[in-house]
């Protein structure tokens, strides 16, 4: 016992008081101890599980976490993915909505010009919106070809826009 209240620091005729002293820490940790295991078990039954459910699902958390990670990655994916499906469909309307003619615009240009023969196939050509479009883009990707066409507009757009101003 000397050695023991020795090795403690604390002297010889306080060691009984401080051996009751850890008696009464001991059954005071066990009453805690005791407590909180029925709080877990009511906390599991509340909840509709066990321990071996939260441990399996603790094993298989890393898992579960990852799941989560993919699920939102999906998710944004899906989000791009659609606000791409949408994107050239209003490319598409801002292009249809750029080349639009208007018909009475057409129409004088229909009355004007009248049906005429092509040079290379002898059919009568009509003007339309598709043909239209075709021998502008024609111009435009191969303006060598159409050096006096180009001057004729040049000089008719420079007239029209003098006119506007006026």
């Amino acid at each position: 016992m000397y050695l023991t209240a020795e090795k403690f620091g604390i002297p010889l005729e306080a060691f009984p008081a401080h051996i009751k002293e850890l008696k009464n820490r001991i059954e005071s940790l066990l009453r805690d101890i005791s407590y909180w295991r029925s709080e877990k078990q009511a906390a599991l039954e509340k909840c509709q599980t066990t321990e071996k459910l939260l441990e399996e699902f603790q094993m298989g958390r890393p898992i579960f976490d990852a799941n989560q990670r993919l699920k939102q990655e999906l998710k944004q994916a899906t989000n791009d993915r659609d606000k791409y499906k949408l994107e050239p469909l209003w490319q598409r309307k801002g292009e249809e909505m750029e080349w639009s003619i208007s018909e009475p615009q057409l129409e004088k240009a229909k009355r004007e010009v009248g049906h005429r023969n092509s040079g290379y196939t002898g059919e009568v050509q009509r003007i339309n919106p598709g043909n239209l479009k075709e021998m502008v883009m024609d111009l435009y990707h191969r303006p060598g070809d159409y050096i006096d066409a180009i001057i004729k507009l040049m000089d008719q757009y420079e007239l029209e826009h003098k006119r506007k101003e006026q």
